[in-house]
């Protein structure tokens, strides 16, 4: 069953490459979701895909890259939503809060209109 999870990331994650750690594993795992940094020096996933698929992905994020170290990941579950917006490029990694991007191995990235 396709579930929904949020997941803040804590610990050393900003500048250390975890929002292309995050995107290329979901990439990987086809999982479908956002990833951004937030203002708090934590970084933000919310992903979409088959509940032990998450369960696979919420464990990569709990290693992270080699230079990240996390201290703690908080999830919270939902319904799936779908992507609202497409990502501009291969690695959809949002760079402000106001921007959400979505990754996806099942489809291309294409730019909004």
């Amino acid at each position: 069953m396709t579930k929904r999870v949020q997941a803040l990331v804590s610990g050393r994650v900003q500048g250390v490459g975890y929002r292309y750690f995050a995107s290329h594993v979901a990439r990987e795992l086809g999982v479908v979701g956002t990833v951004r940094n937030v203002p708090d020096g934590g970084v933000e996933a919310v992903a979409e895909a088959e509940e032990a698929t998450l369960h696979e992905f919420l464990k990569s994020l709990r290693h992270g890259p080699h230079a990240a170290e996390v201290t703690e990941v908080a999830t919270a579950w939902g319904e799936p939503t779908g992507p609202g917006h497409h990502c501009p490029g291969p690695f959809c990694q949002a760079r402000a809060p106001e921007c959400r991007h979505f990754f996806s191995r099942a489809r291309p990235c294409l730019a909004s209109g």
